[in-house]
C-alpha cells in the first residue's frame, strides 16, 4: 500500500455499522420484511411469557437471519460491482448466499414454532 490508511475511531466504526443497517433497510425489501417479522416475533415472545433461555434462543434465531441477510446484501453488491456482466459464477454466488438466508429463515421459523408451541402449552395448560 502506498498510502497510509487513516485509523477509524470507535465512534466512526459504529456510525458506519449503523449506516450499513440503515442502507440495507432502505434498499432491501426482504430485510425490511425480516425486521417486521423480528418485531412481531419479539411481541409474541412477550405475550407467551417465554422463559429466559427461550428468549436467548429466539434472539439468536432472529440475529442469525438478519446477519445472513446483511452478508447476502453485501456480497450481492460486491458481485454486481466486480462482475457487471452476467456470469455463471456470479449467479452461483448470488444464489448460494440467498439460499443461506432461506435456510436460516426456515430453520428460525421451525425453531421458533417449537418454542412458541411449548410456551403456549405451558401458559394455557395444554
Amino acid at each position: 500500500m502506498s498510502e497510509k490508511r487513516r485509523k477509524t475511531s470507535l465512534a466512526d466504526a459504529f456510525k458506519y455499522a449503523f449506516a450499513g443497517i440503515a442502507n440495507t433497510a432502505k434498499s432491501e425489501r426482504t430485510f425490511r420484511i425480516e425486521l417486521v417479522v423480528a418485531v412481531l416475533t419479539l411481541a409474541a415472545a412477550a405475550l407467551l411469557r417465554l422463559e429466559p433461555v427461550e428468549w436467548v434462543l429466539i434472539i439468536i434465531l432472529i440475529v442469525m437471519v438478519l446477519v445472513l441477510e446483511l452478508i447476502n446484501s453485501a456480497l450481492e453488491s460486491f458481485i454486481d460491482l466486480t462482475s457487471p456482466d452476467i456470469h455463471p459464477l456470479a449467479k452461483y454466488a448470488k444464489d448460494a448466499t440467498a439460499a443461506a438466508v432461506l435456510v436460516a429463515a426456515l430453520g428460525a421459523a421451525v425453531g421458533g414454532a417449537f418454542l412458541f408451541i411449548s410456551a403456549a402449552l405451558r401458559l394455557w395448560g395444554g
